[in-house]
């Protein structure tokens, strides 16, 4: 009978301890899944770390920077992170400028990595139209001005009218007369990188790059397509302070011009009555160009020997301008910008900043047992960079996304110029959208939506609402909740999908947007639309290795 008991007895305990065991992995499971959040009895501690550049210091035009995240930062917060460099423009620096996006023109593609088998989980490879298309589009106006000073952009304007002249590579004058050129500068850069793999939850959460180290690739773009010429700095005509007298009377030879009067352009940023010598554009040693509109003859080249501010406007003195007839003693004055053919920036002291997590020790624990005994999965989003190029003479254009991704929750589409443009002067997101009237997405074998989304330019700037909105959602999906502020001079549609079950599976030819254009108008050569799609993606951890799904 006392036998009979202790078998049941035992079975009992097996039994409890079957239980037990089965409650003890359902709770490492469960708190596998909220191991990286913070809560009220773990608080996600995160501490700035900077990681330099493994391949060296100093960088120019087409060279790849790479990042190696220790596998000793454990876990790594995945809410932001942020590129550290030095930037300057050792040639020609007075004729050129990094406008709007600043310094993010500088990064031509951005790939992230797991470190040991190099396999990429993330790859942008027009990283800077992308960022281009942020800056404007996905940053509220006191984001905007915040990031104008860290990231070398253009300020925010008070108003579209007033569009001030920006050059970062040269120290502004103080307020007493120059006979020198301007200092150059070397500008210390802090960039949020973006990348979806940075960017992936509301709240805090952490990677864990014990299991999967990661490393970050940063291709910086070439000087031609980074670097852009400054604009004509005063096109309106400008007073001449020499050689007038002399004009009507051809007896007397005339008197060469030394000295120019810059007129007042408030909306230009070119006012001495309001930014004193700080705001000059001009600099000693460069050189500018008098002419009167209808007379070729009258192109004259001189070099700035000295700088004063009387009456409000800004006087150049000048040598080398020989004497020419200007009515009334007015020309149009210009600056001659430095050759982008000859301009060059660098970059140096490179270094990635990331938010590495004190956890408690714990978790990782846990981590090690839940792998042993099955596997671990982390789900997290990165961005999917397609890219389709277009012939000439096209009215419509179907463009296929061929990207076979298991699940896409966002697609952003950007009509840029191609990669094969030796040089771009203007801003790297055009307005090519002008000769499209309208587009379509077409995803489950039908229109989304079944109606053409209108793409009419307004006075105001802005484009349809139906468009506004439709970006709107699928901004939204790829950065979160940010304000859609204005439209520049800029173009990008976009669709959203579902985020979780019902986001779309895509393969083959499942996912398209068709672009009509305007009567009379067609596509242009070569012209590149850059599709940035949101994947959603895993990382399975278990006893055969490390794998993305």
């Amino acid at each position: 009978m006392n036998y009979y008991y202790y078998i049941n007895f035992y079975n009992l305990l097996s039994f409890l301890f079957f239980i037990y065991k089965i409650i003890f992995l359902y709770n490492i499971y469960m708190s596998a899944r909220e191991i990286f959040k913070a809560s009220k009895d773990a608080n996600i501690e995160t501490q700035r770390v900077l990681v330099p550049a493994i391949n060296g210091s100093s960088f120019v035009e087409n060279q790849k920077i790479n990042f190696d995240i220790p596998a000793n930062h454990k876990f790594v917060s995945l809410r932001e992170c942020n590129l550290h460099f030095d930037v300057e423009c050792p040639i020609n620096p007075d004729g050129v400028e990094l406008p709007e996006a600043g310094s993010q023109r500088l990064i031509k593609s951005v790939k992230i990595m797991e470190k040991s088998t190099g396999r990429a989980i993330e790859t942008i490879n027009q990283y800077n139209v992308l960022a281009t298309n942020q800056y404007h589009y996905s940053l509220t106006s006191g984001e905007k001005c915040s990031r104008s000073l860290t990231e070398l952009a253009a300020p925010e304007p008070n108003n579209t009218n007033n569009q001030t002249l920006n050059n970062q590579f040269l120290q502004p004058y103080n307020s007493t007369p120059q006979s020198s050129a301007k200092k150059k500068l070397k500008q210390r850069i802090v960039l949020k990188l973006w990348s979806k793999v940075f960017d992936n939850y509301g709240d805090d959460s952490v990677y864990p790059n014990i299991f999967a180290p990661l490393q970050i690739q940063v291709e910086l773009e070439k000087n031609k397509r980074a670097l852009k010429s400054i604009d004509l700095l005063n096109p309106d005509t400008t007073s001449i302070a020499a050689g007038k007298a002399c004009i009507l009377d051809t007896t007397v030879p005339a008197a060469p011009v030394t000295s120019i009067i810059i007129q007042n352009d408030a909306a230009r940023g070119v006012d001495g009555n309001t930014n004193n010598m700080q705001g000059c554009p001009f600099t000693v040693g460069g050189s500018v160009r008098l002419s009167e509109s209808g007379k070729v003859d009258s192109d004259m080249t001189g070099t700035i020997t000295a700088i004063t501010l009387s009456a409000t406007k800004y006087v150049l003195a000048v040598v080398g301008v020989a004497a020419a007839v200007y009515t009334g003693g007015v020309a149009h004055v210009t600056a001659i910008p430095s050759s982008l053919a000859t301009s060059t920036y660098l970059v140096t002291n490179p270094a990635i900043e990331v938010n590495v997590c004190n956890v408690p020790s714990e978790w990782e624990d846990q981590l090690i047992s839940l792998v042993s005994d099955n596997e671990f999965r982390y789900n997290f989003k990165a961005i999917d960079n397609v890219q389709v190029n277009q012939t000439s003479g096209n009215t419509n254009y179907v463009n296929y996304v061929n990207s076979n991704s298991p699940s896409v929750s966002a697609c952003l589409v950007i009509p840029t110029n191609s990669e094969t443009a030796d040089s771009i002067e203007n801003d790297l997101i055009t307005g090519q959208y002008l000769a499209i009237d309208n587009y379509n997405f077409h995803y489950n074998n039908s229109n989304n939506p079944s109606l053409p989304v209108p793409t009419t330019k307004l006075n105001s700037s802005k484009v349809s609402q139906q468009h506004l909105h439709e970006l709107m959602k699928c901004n939204e999906n790829f950065w979160g909740t940010k304000n859609l502020v204005s439209f520049k001079d800029d173009f990008a549609v976009g669709r959203s999908f579902g985020v979780h079950s019902s986001a779309m599976m895509l393969t083959n030819k499942d996912l398209s947007v068709r672009f009509a254009c305007i009567s009379g108008s067609s596509l242009t050569n070569n012209q590149m639309y850059n599709h940035y799609l949101v994947n959603n993606k895993t990382l399975v951890v278990n006893r055969d290795g490390v794998t993305f799904v």
